[in-house]
């Protein structure tokens, strides 16, 4: 399915209709701010205080990514890893300056991953927004890096861009994730939602980046992971977040178990919440 995109214009209608499609692509996807409430309840329970975390994220700047604003994040303002498409540009240095941050005895919560947007009639990829009559592409920069080795007709030319624009430092954080890209693009055309698993691609290596290469095993707070992916909806829609891994980790030295795996318990949880929500407007 080369060349797949998300088709530009005026062609949406007013009202959105795509939940049905987004729960079929992302299975996991809940709310956001249900998603943000639920987890911090069960960080609350491990321990973690709004006035000792340090709340760090690695998500695309994109100024549509509304998961932790001020209206839905009760732990304060973020400290920014994340450039382009989510991926962890800040990286060691960045997550040292952030450890440095934390409150005496404090604790971190992260939350990382990709975005893609999702336009009135359920297409991902665009996205309508304020003031604009056409929507436009979300991710942008993934979609962009996708499109630009699309338009290279083999494996060699693709190599042969990223090269070229690795040479361009004044656009680093593209050519870096053009690469990331370029080596899971077989697997983006042969999907039968390229957009969707563009995003799968990169939360992917967003999650192996930070937990191989960027977290050391000696950090001394606690840290809670939420990782996922955000599904940007039109406005006056709320967003979802496809929820892949929640985790909190203890120092090596703790007494406490060094990783609880909270994932299941939380979809569990938001699963009743959604069941409750249904249910309540019957």
């Amino acid at each position: 399915m080369v060349g797949v995109y998300p088709k530009m214009g005026s062609d949406t209608i007013d009202e959105y209709q795509g939940e049905a499609h987004l729960k079929q692509a992302f299975p996991d996807a809940y709310l956001a701010c249900q998603v943000i409430e639920c987890a911090s309840g069960f960080m609350r329970k491990h321990g973690f205080k709004q006035e000792k975390t340090r709340l760090l994220h690695s998500t695309c700047p994109d100024e549509i990514n509304r998961l932790l604003d001020s209206e839905s994040s009760p732990w304060g303002p973020p400290f920014h890893m994340g450039g382009l498409a989510g991926m962890p540009f800040a990286g060691q240095t960045g997550f040292a300056a952030l450890a440095s941050h934390v409150p005496d005895d404090g604790m971190i919560f992260m939350v990382y991953g990709p975005h893609v947007g999702q336009d009135n009639n359920g297409q991902f990829g665009s996205v309508p927004r304020v003031g604009m009559h056409a929507c436009t592409t979300a991710c942008g920069a993934a979609i962009g890096a996708f499109r630009a080795l699309s338009n290279a007709s083999t494996k060699d030319n693709r190599d042969d861009l990223v090269n070229k624009l690795l040479s361009n430092d004044a656009d680093m954080q593209q050519a870096l994730l053009t690469k990331c890209v370029n080596k899971c693009y077989d697997d983006i055309c042969t999907s039968e939602e390229p957009m969707c698993e563009l995003v799968n691609q990169l939360y992917s290596k967003i999650h192996k980046r930070i937990h191989d290469d960027i977290i050391p095993t000696n950090c001394k707070s606690p840290i809670a992971f939420l990782g996922g992916i955000q599904v940007n909806t039109p406005p006056g829609t709320k967003d979802y977040f496809a929820v892949k891994n929640f985790f909190i980790r203890h120092p090596k030295e703790s007494k406490s178990e060094v990783d609880i795996d909270l994932t299941s318990e939380l979809k569990q949880l938001l699963n009743n919440v959604d069941a409750s929500t249904a249910n309540s407007a019957l």
